[in-house]
């Protein structure tokens, strides 16, 4: 059943108080341009990063060209898919210069990791590695950041993390800081009607994986449990969509995938992620499959195996009630998902033979988040993971 737009508002401004989320999130309705105009507003420095292939759409170039019109202000259009060290130097090395009083990101995940990465290095100085592993709490004297996701994917929107790739390893680092939560997260379902369809697919799914793993971490608390159970409620039947014949989403799924990419990434904000993450993000290292890709093969299994958990067991069924799953069915739903999507189910549809699971499986146990999957992982968990998807 569609969930009405005024009811997904609210249901993300419950949830932003009882998990206490910083960012304030708010709603431009297809108005690009007046929400850029009310945001900069008093602002004389503004830096923009955008998404080139966003800043090439006349919607999003006029109005952010009008925004820059009686303004001192500059576009930096030079952002990569999952975003490296070096990207994130560049990126820095173009702010610091600018002494910008506010900065601005439209784009997804990639954009908006870049920006924030941009402005910590730019304010807080050093390097990547300088804010990583250990989450920093020194002062960081930064302008605001406003941030509007084109993508219903990362989450990234509403989180004090940026993910970065280590240049050589091409390992994920999640760099974490009180500055890196955007003062303000604008959904705006003109920006995300603009994604081609197979885009949209691989961020949906992504986001799914975040309500489904968020809802079961060791770290997960009845409010965040709470967040990831509605935003996979608000997900499922956008999917369904997106996965049917259909020409094009209907407005509401639109509504639906975006506030409920928001809330997933709300939720891991309070209980950050699990396997599905760890095992995944070797296979984008090593391989170069994209990121929601690599998620949505190791997802299944996971679920599978944090099944073994009471807890876990228990939030699954409660998942499977809301969005009227068939009881203990929420693996083989979740693999029937990603088919009628058009996605991989194993290593070998993509092309990846002799996988070295020996070494995947140590790459996956140096990924944090496995660390907070509710089973504790051992290799061999993680090796039979692999092989499950061979």
């Amino acid at each position: 059943m569609a969930t009405p737009t005024s009811e997904l508002t609210d249901r993300l401004a419950f949830h932003r108080s009882a998990l206490n989320i910083v960012t304030a999130v708010t709603d431009a309705d297809g108005e690009l341009l007046q929400s850029l105009l009310s945001v900069t507003a008093g602002h004389t420095k503004i830096a923009f990063f955008v998404d080139q292939n966003l800043m090439a759409t006349a919607y999003v170039k006029e109005a952010v060209d009008t925004t820059l019109a009686d303004v001192a202000g500059v576009v930096f259009t030079d952002i990569h898919e999952n975003p490296c060290e070096a990207d994130v130097l560049a990126a820095a090395a173009f702010l610091k210069p600018l002494d910008a009083d506010c900065v601005v990101a439209i784009g997804g995940g990639s954009t908006i990791d870049t920006a924030k990465m941009a402005l910590l290095l730019a304010f807080g100085g050093g390097v990547p590695k300088d804010w990583w592993p250990v989450h920093r709490h020194d002062a960081v004297d930064a302008p605001p950041l406003f941030v509007y996701p084109s993508t219903a994917g990362t989450g990234s929107e509403v989180q004090s993390h940026a993910l970065i790739s280590d240049d050589t390893t091409h390992r994920k680092m999640a760099i974490g800081h009180e500055r890196l939560a955007p003062t303000q997260a604008v959904l705006d379902v003109s920006l995300l009607a603009s994604c081609p369809k197979r885009v949209m697919i691989l961020a949906g799914i992504d986001a799914l994986s975040h309500a489904l793993e968020s809802a079961v971490t060791r770290t997960a608390t009845t409010a965040s449990i709470a967040a990831a159970t509605d935003a996979f409620a608000m997900l499922w039947p956008a999917l369904l969509e997106l996965a049917s014949d259909a020409a094009q989403l209907s407005p509401t799924a639109f509504k639906q995938l975006h506030a409920g990419a928001t809330l997933a990434g709300m939720a891991i904000e309070a209980s950050m992620l699990g396997s599905a993450h760890g095992c995944g993000n070797p296979l984008t290292a090593r391989y170069g499959v994209v990121h929601g890709q690599a998620v949505s093969i190791m997802l299944p299994g996971v679920v599978a195996l944090n099944e073994r958990d009471v807890r876990s067991a228990a939030t699954y069924r409660a998942i499977e009630e809301q969005c009227g799953i068939e009881h203990t069915m929420l693996v083989e739903t979740v693999k029937g998902l990603n088919q009628s999507l058009g996605l991989a189910v194993s290593l070998a549809e993509l092309g990846i033979t002799d996988a070295p699971i020996d070494t995947l499986a140590s790459l996956a146990m140096e990924q944090w988040t496995c660390g907070h999957n509710p089973i504790p992982m051992t290799l061999d968990l993680c090796r039979a993971l692999y092989k499950s998807v061979v």
